[in-house]
């Protein structure tokens, strides 16, 4: 009788299994690519979608001859136009995070020049904020936007025993960065 339950048990766990890939594959295909930019795209960056839809697309792209950062958004359902962040800059710029939240708030930050800038969009209907210095050298940035509108931006500033790991917050009110005081390095 054990065995016979056993036997029976294996055969409605295997076809439970089994029972939703079967489903998955007769409800269809892939959704098709969309092109988000046409041109001399040079590195992928980061890609981040808030609860509602919004949200963006960063990339480094050369723009003559230098890679620069560029965003496309993600409004009403479709990419936008792409927009270049870094326009104020002359150096070339890489490493690009990004981060959404509802209503088209966006947290941008990068790499120019061994510099470390970030910019925010407040909302969908507002412009970027200029490019912030937030570090005068660093790299490696991680950037995070609460449903609050509080961004955190992680980042390794060079030092000893290959750097630092540092975190500036952005707050809810504000549209600059301000750093945190001390490493989070693990010890």
């Amino acid at each position: 009788m054990r065995r016979r339950l056993l036997v029976t048990s294996v055969a409605v766990l295997a076809g439970l299994a089994l029972a939703p890939v079967a489903a998955q594959g007769a409800v269809g295909g892939f959704i098709p690519a969309e092109p988000v930019d046409s041109g001399d795209v040079t590195a992928l960056g980061d890609l981040d979608i808030a609860r509602d839809g919004t949200g963006g697309l960063v990339y480094a792209k050369r723009d003559a001859g230098v890679d620069h950062v560029f965003i496309s958004r993600l409004a009403g359902g479709a990419w936008q136009p792409p927009e270049r962040l870094d326009s104020n800059l002359a150096t070339a710029s890489g490493q690009p995070v990004v981060s959404a939240a509802d209503g088209g708030r966006l947290v941008v930050a990068y790499i120019s020049g061994g510099a470390l800038f970030a910019v925010t969009r407040p909302a969908a209907d507002q412009p970027y904020t200029a490019p912030q210095l937030v570090a005068t050298a660093a790299s490696n940035p991680a950037i995070d936007l609460s449903i609050n509108n509080v961004a955190y931006l992680s980042f390794t500033m060079p030092g000893g025993g290959g750097g630092d790991v540092v975190v500036a917050r952005k707050d809810r009110t504000s549209t600059a960065f301000a750093g945190i005081p001390g490493a989070l390095d693990v010890a």
